[in-house]
């Protein structure tokens, strides 16, 4: 194997991915990427429901505060969510 030689060496020089042909950073099937930001989404706005819910049953400043929090949570998510759509 000549090192001076690209085409002798072991590793293929193509950038593209055979699983995306696409995008050939990210070996993630577009498919796949959805799920799993289906996923993160449901579970991210079910803990922030959860929180609310939570908190909700205390009186303080702090409780206040955490569920504030929670609601720009689902907010940041919905506003993820029309970004798409615009």
């Amino acid at each position: 194997m000549n090192p001076k030689n690209p085409a002798n060496s072991t590793k293929s020089m193509n950038p593209t991915n055979p699983v995306n042909p696409t995008n050939p950073v990210n070996p993630i099937k577009d498919s796949t990427r959805t799920a799993l930001l289906v996923t993160a989404r449901t579970l991210a706005a079910a803990a922030c429901l959860t929180i609310v819910v939570v908190a909700r049953t205390t009186v303080g400043w702090r409780d206040l505060g955490i569920m504030l929090g929670a609601l720009a949570g689902l907010l940041a998510l919905l506003a993820s969510y029309n970004r798409r759509f615009r």
